[in-house]
């Protein structure tokens, strides 16, 4: 029996739509199955991803630069390298204290392609700047006797995790932008896997790269900052990676209010002060036991290899000094 013809027209527009559907449940398998492969044929990502490998690298071979420096310029033959990498190591840990939830809130308000590229350009600048300022404040004492580079040492490790404190989110906020929704799973997860790769090879690398740069430059131009080039050089290069980036953010979205920081902090005081205190009375309860205990000549330790040791047990978080912090951040 024919058809009529608004019973033909049915047919037809349930074959298109069925046919739609099996093209989009394809389309989708097809994106699935690709994976990481996916994610790499995103330029945009590709460029994110290098800019974050070669900082996640400076940022973990920074400390290890720190250390190096303070044990070949401050810490004494006999002497416990743990009370210097304590003072180092409180400045590296306020930033994140201070401005840890409060950078986030700025930068979603300002462009992320800007954040990005400014703070490692600044970061690779003030490391690149040790050299300078430790030959300029060389034999001069400051606070207590103790070395007037030691602190600016401080201060720059200060500034340079400050603006870590940024790159971060700015980071995460630009994987959503550039990656589609269907791959978002892939990116975050080599996002994540790259942070402990670079954590794992800087940590068990970086003391023969900083070695062996500072060998090659001495070497070729006869200069002795081949350490801190290497680490400034890896921010730089993160810097002029991202400058090439399109977060493709739309202009009109970014204009927003700049928030208070004072409010901000007011209205989330209780919720800071209950997850920061023990890590911070943690940090200087560790400090200070360590500059107080006493010097034994038969104590010391060996230049940078056994200083390192002693500095990773000291600060290892199942340490009793943890503990004294995290019971007296119960109080108050």
């Amino acid at each position: 029996m024919p058809l009529s013809e608004s019973e033909e027209r049915v047919d037809e527009t349930q074959q298109t739509l069925e046919s739609q559907a099996s093209e989009e449940i394809l389309s989708r398998e097809s994106t699935i199955d690709l994976g990481f492969t996916a994610v790499f044929q995103n330029r945009r990502f590709l460029l994110l991803w290098l800019g974050q490998v070669f900082s996640q690298i400076a940022d973990k071979i920074y400390l290890i630069l720190t250390i190096a420096l303070i044990s070949l310029r401050f810490q004494g033959d006999e002497q416990s390298i743990s009370g210097w990498v304590s003072g180092i190591t409180i400045s590296n840990t306020i930033p994140a204290v201070l401005f840890g939830s409060l950078a986030g809130v700025y930068v979603d308000r300002w462009s992320k392609k800007a954040v990005l590229v400014v703070s490692n350009l600044l970061r690779g600048i003030l490391v690149l700047t040790i050299p300078l300022l430790l030959w300029l404040t060389e034999a001069k004492t400051f606070l207590f006797q103790l070395p007037l580079g030691f602190f600016i040492l401080i201060v720059i490790t200060f500034f340079v995790s400050t603006f870590t404190q940024f790159f971060a989110p700015a980071e995460q906020a630009t994987i959503s932008l550039i990656v589609k929704r269907q791959n978002l799973l892939s990116a975050n997860s080599l996002y994540t896997t790259t942070m402990m790769v670079a954590l794992i090879i800087s940590f068990a690398i970086g003391e023969p790269l900083l070695e062996k740069s500072y060998q090659l430059i001495q070497h070729l131009f006869n200069l002795s900052f081949g350490r801190e080039l290497i680490v400034g050089g890896s921010y730089l290069i993160a810097g002029a990676i991202l400058f090439f980036l399109n977060t493709g953010e739309k202009e009109e979205h970014l204009p927003r209010p700049t928030p208070s920081m004072g409010r901000y902090k007011r209205r989330h005081s209780l919720s800071s002060r209950q997850s920061s205190r023990p890590q911070c009375l943690a940090s200087i309860s560790n400090y200070v036991l360590s500059i107080c205990r006493p010097r034994h000549p038969c104590g010391g330790f060996s230049r940078l290899d056994s200083g390192i040791e002693s500095a990773t047990i000291r600060l290892s978080p199942f340490g009793w000094r943890r503990w004294v912090g995290i019971f007296g951040g119960g109080f108050g």
